[in-house]
């Protein structure tokens, strides 16, 4: 994966841009991300039900960029959900959010044309986190933004944003990983991570780069397994991602929760396109970006020995064939 071109952009309060939608009977979400969002000039507007906001979408009364969609609410038999899920991503970017889910109803939900599936809990941690950051002291929040999520072994590990204060773990992180995934995550023999690019890894700046960590507890101590991350590209509405796990803890699942987190924060954030350079030899991780809806783009790869993977977070989605 892509090392990622870090760009400095002064961060500046954005201009008014479509709404974001939230279909939730549960005010928690959708109030969470209206004071979250509002400083960059993003409204939020729920509803309890799915047609009541797409008719407010279709008769021009709302402006919507990305919808959050409660699949839970939704009727319990699939051909009745994904026919939701098709209606609603017709019109625009469509993130599910459930509280439960497996890959298969993942997969099923993002043929009909959603953005990804998430879980709400990752989500939530996400959302809660920023305000923190963003209003501190701020009464009734959350006093953890944290989530544990168990693996298909039953581990349990927790996603959490990245902050200043992980360089150590972050650096121990890298360090510890073996020649050849250092190799595939940035490209060069690098076996440890400049002062620079650690301060700039660890301090991003939402909505302008995002990072996401998850850890486990081992000896009481908490240590970074993976990582996933977005930066600024220099071209409007385009961040570069990159994901990178820990030897022994890949293929457990832990890249595919890690970067299903980094495109809901993008598409919250109001980006309309995720890009990366992958080497053809990274199996796995052209797997992974596949599998969460990233398409090759075979011509603007820089040289042979890389792929390029897009993924289009705005504008109308079109459902899989056959689904």
């Amino acid at each position: 994966m892509t090392p990622l071109k870090i760009v400095c952009t002064e961060p500046t309060i954005m201009d008014k841009r479509p709404d974001i939608c939230v279909v939730d009977p549960d005010p928690g979400l959708a109030s969470a991300l209206g004071s979250l969002l509002h400083r960059y000039g993003i409204g939020v507007r729920r509803f309890d039900t799915l047609p009541g906001c797409l008719e407010m979408l279709d008769s021009g009364l709302l402006d919507g960029s990305v919808m959050f969609l409660d699949i839970d609410v939704c009727e319990a038999q699939p051909a009745t959900l994904l026919e939701h899920v098709r209606a609603a991503a017709a019109r625009l970017s469509v993130v599910a959010v459930t509280d439960g889910g497996d890959l298969a109803l993942r997969e099923r939900i993002v043929g009909a044309g959603a953005l990804d599936l998430v879980r709400r809990p990752l989500l939530a941690a996400y959302v809660f986190n920023r305000l923190r950051e963003e209003l501190p002291g701020e009464p009734g929040l959350p006093k953890d933004g944290m989530v544990a999520l168990s693996l298909r072994d039953g581990t349990q590990v927790t996603f959490r944003m990245m902050q200043p204060e992980d360089a150590e773990i972050e650096q121990a992180f890298v360090t510890a990983l073996s020649e050849r995934s250092r190799s595939l995550r940035f490209f060069s023999g690098l076996r440890q991570l400049p002062p620079r690019l650690l301060a700039l890894l660890t301090n991003p700046d939402y909505p302008l780069s995002y990072a996401l960590i998850a850890t486990v507890n081992e000896d009481s101590r908490e240590r970074q397994i993976g990582v996933a991350r977005y930066a600024p590209t220099g071209e409007a509405g385009v961040a570069e991602f990159a994901v990178v796990v820990s030897d022994e803890w890949q293929g457990q699942g832990v890249g595919s929760q890690l970067l299903q987190l980094v495109i809901s924060a993008a598409a919250i954030a109001g980006l309309r396109r995720l890009e990366g350079l992958i080497l053809r030899e990274n199996k796995e991780m052209l797997s992974l970006a596949k599998s969460l809806g990233f398409a090759v783009d075979r011509g603007h790869s820089p040289d042979l020995s890389m792929i390029r993977v897009v993924k289009e977070l705005t504008g109308r989605r079109q459902p899989s064939p056959g689904v």
